[in-house]
């Protein structure tokens, strides 16, 4: 059978799929590869807490988390948000997942089902679905236009990963498989940090228990900020 080698990674895989396992890329999708990106984080010295500034070449964004608990964001630009970003979110979780031990291959999914990817972790089949924080459409349409800007408490950012999960709240009740939820949170990356985790589940609980996801995972710009939302597996 002939083998092709992914254009993203490099890595030989059967020309029969269109996502390579080894990094998420889908050469059928309309975005075929990653193009360079910078992120920088760290202590943020306008706020006395913490930035995670992302420069992609179509979408810039800085998120903070204020000294006060607030969460601001500001991105600019929008091509690349949503169904084109799903190859990265992989990616990008696939990594933090191999750096916690675990074995992961991400395989194609099922658009007519429903089904954005599926990855086989440790042995065990999950589908992959992925949604993206936040939602609001309005911030996203005037990041198309030129900028768009958000200041809010920690319950507001914790709101935002809460209409993220309902958005597939369903899908870990239809699917053949249990389900893994990845909220992209690329351009929002301060929500994966701890205490935010922690105002979420303070606020709504276990989505696992509560949804029936096998886990729901905040997947930032960077293994680092991937955080698992309470218990699950993986």
């Amino acid at each position: 059978m002939s083998r092709i080698a992914c254009p993203n990674c490099s890595r030989e895989y059967d020309e029969a799929r269109s996502v390579c396992p080894g990094c998420g890329h889908d050469r059928k999708a309309s975005l075929q590869s990653f193009a360079p990106s910078i992120v920088i984080t760290g202590p943020d010295h306008q706020t006395g807490g913490h930035v995670v500034k992302v420069a992609d070449p179509s979408v810039q964004s800085e998120a903070r988390r204020g000294a006060d608990g607030s969460v601001s964001l500001n991105v600019v630009g929008s091509a690349g948000i949503g169904r084109p970003g799903e190859s990265r979110v992989a990616l990008t979780l696939k990594e933090r997942l191999v750096r916690d031990g675990h074995q992961v291959e991400i395989v194609a999914g099922d658009d007519s089902r429903g089904v954005d990817r599926r990855c086989v972790i440790d042995g065990e089949t999950l589908i992959l679905q992925v949604t993206i924080a936040p939602q609001a459409s309005s911030f996203w349409r005037d990041a198309s236009r030129s900028s768009a800007t958000r200041q809010v408490s920690p319950p507001h950012a914790a709101a935002w990963l809460r209409e993220a999960i309902l958005t597939k709240a369903d899908a870990a009740r239809v699917q053949d498989s249990p389900v893994l939820l990845a909220v992209d949170a690329r351009h929002a990356g301060v929500v994966a940090m701890p205490d935010l985790v922690q105002e979420y589940l303070g606020s709504f609980g276990s989505p696992v228990r509560e949804f029936g996801f096998a886990s729901v995972w905040i997947v930032g710009p960077t293994a680092d900020y991937c955080a698992r939302l309470g218990d699950g597996r993986p």
